[in-house]
């Protein structure tokens, strides 16, 4: 019985400890590798970096985890900023950091992933690697060799995707070869609509003046959303929001599409509020927002700059309809109450204002905030 148990304590202990990295040199792992004809698993990392901490700390600890990586692969870690990971780091070029690599014997690149992975995701990522047919490197030699159907462009996309690879980059490579009268074909379209997402690329704008030539539905739903992408893209570029946000708006207006005009008062409501032009802001939200559409924070930011900024008594009640949808339809919340009162009382309906404001304080202190900002515009409205 003893020796039973003393048989089965190592195995169970494997199986609790999560991945075991070896602490060897490349040389002797690389060796190994040969030998054992394994593939070595890298994780390629960074002291500093938050995300390669916590796949150390929550992933790699995983039973799961420890007992197929510990089977399946060598695994070894080394700090990129450090010998042999500078050298390694420009081999595979390593730019972001966790890098988790895949290499054979022969110091090939199998396969790879990217980031704070969760146990299922990193379980996949291993599972992928020992499969021949959907390593990274298995899908670049099919696409060298000519194939190029949609199940297989999907499939060898997103596993570039997914290892935080340059995909603009290599589609701007494979449409470099391909002419204008061959982007409409089923595959080509294909990676148009599901990846390329600059609306100055060659493609869309290919798209763009000759809708035609797609599948009507498609195509529409393929060039507002792409607008939509660049347009909150652009509204995070601070420095260059005005600019950006002016040139896609733009190249909008030189095309037509089914909505369009949808669309440009989006762009009028984040150009008005950049330039403080609160017309602009007013009538590009009023034509916008459905309020059965629009997420709840969206709707209280605009109406809060109702209140704060714009004075027209129709776009007010507007505002007032919209943040009345709100509270009607979601969770009682002192911000949404607040809003509610403070536009009650823009339009000079201050006793319903002050009402509804005293909820917003009463909730505000049930739930434990802060509530000076609810005591400051509650002795705003008395006055």
């Amino acid at each position: 019985m003893k020796k039973i148990l003393l048989l089965l304590f190592p195995i169970s202990l494997l199986a609790q400890t999560g991945i075991i990295f070896k602490d060897q040199s490349w040389e002797a792992t690389l060796s190994e590798a040969k030998k054992t004809n394994k593939l070595i698993f890298l994780d390629a990392y960074a002291t500093w970096s938050g995300p390669c901490k916590a796949l150390e700390k929550y992933t790699y600890t995983d039973p799961s985890v420890g007992e197929f990586f510990n089977a399946s692969f060598i695994n070894v870690r080394f700090d990129m900023e450090q010998y042999p990971g500078l050298e390694l780091a420009e081999k595979y070029n390593v730019t972001l950091y966790p890098n988790l690599l895949f290499i054979n014997g022969d110091g090939e690149l199998v396969h790879r992933g990217c980031g704070a992975l969760e146990v299922e995701e990193l379980l996949d990522l291993g599972k992928e690697a020992i499969t021949p047919e959907s390593t990274l490197l298995s899908l670049k030699m099919r696409y060298l060799n000519g194939e190029r159907s949609s199940e297989f462009m999907d499939a060898y996309l997103s596993t570039q995707a997914n290892a935080c690879l340059d995909v603009d980059g290599f589609l701007s490579d494979h449409f470099n070869v391909i002419p204008d009268d061959k982007l409409n074909s089923p595959e080509n379209w294909y990676i148009i609509r599901e990846y390329v997402s600059d609306i100055y690329s060659r493609e869309f704008l290919y798209v763009l003046k000759n809708p035609g030539k797609f599948n009507a539905d498609e195509v529409q739903d393929k060039i507002y959303n792409t607008f939509m992408q660049n347009y909150y893209d652009m509204s995070e570029a601070e420095a260059f929001a005005l600019f950006g946000i002016k040139s896609i708006k733009y190249l909008a207006e030189q095309h037509e599409f089914s909505r369009k005009k949808e669309f440009l008062n989006l762009v009028d409501l984040g150009l008005g509020e950049l330039t403080e032009d609160w017309e602009m802001y007013a009538r590009g939200a009023v034509s916008f927002i459905k309020p059965e559409t629009e997420e709840q924070d969206f709707i209280l930011d605009v109406a809060w700059k109702f209140y704060l900024f714009v004075d027209d008594k129709e776009n007010l009640l507007k505002a007032l309809n919209w943040t009345k949808y709100v509270l009607d339809n979601y969770d009682p919340d002192p911000a949404i109450i607040d809003t509610y009162a403070s536009l009650l009382y823009k339009l000079g309906k201050k006793e319903d204002a002050l009402k509804f404001e005293q909820q917003a304080l009463q909730l505000a202190q049930s739930w434990g905030e802060e509530t000076q900002h609810y005591e400051y515009q509650l002795a705003k409205f008395k006055k």
